[in-house]
């Protein structure tokens, strides 16, 4: 019998940027919640709708932006986070919140009242009460 492969092989047997959604289903989350978890830690604020890493992790590689035209005037950004952005999720849920992704989890690993996000959330944003872990 082989063992359980880790996040840690998944990830870096993949060479593609990756959507937030993508990772946040990693860890039986929404996008919405991990984008919250992630303003928490530090490590994002949300500018004009967009997340945007702070300074401090913008020069790391951790995500790389594309642009998509939706008309001749009018383009958005997207963000995808790397495969080092990933790992350095990793390490940063793992340490910060004890938080794994579900490949990783035991039973009594899930605890949805340690990744509660308060009714007004971080930066006033209402967080969808509905949204489960």
């Amino acid at each position: 019998m082989q063992p359980k492969a880790t996040y840690y092989d998944l990830v870096l047997s993949s060479t593609s940027a990756v959507p937030i959604t993508m990772i946040a289903k990693d860890y039986g989350l929404s996008a919405v919640r991990l984008n919250h978890i992630l303003h928490d830690l530090g490590v994002q604020y949300r500018m004009d709708g967009t997340w945007v890493l702070y300074q401090c992790y913008a020069d790391k590689g951790y995500t790389k932006t594309v642009t998509h035209p939706i008309s001749e005037e009018k383009s958005v950004m997207h963000t995808y986070w790397t495969q080092k952005g990933r790992l350095f999720l990793y390490d940063l849920l793992k340490s910060e919140r004890g938080l794994l992704p579900l490949i990783e989890r035991s039973d009594s690993e899930t605890d949805p009242a340690k990744y509660f996000i308060p009714a007004d959330g971080p930066g006033g944003i209402k967080a969808d009460a509905s949204v489960t872990v």
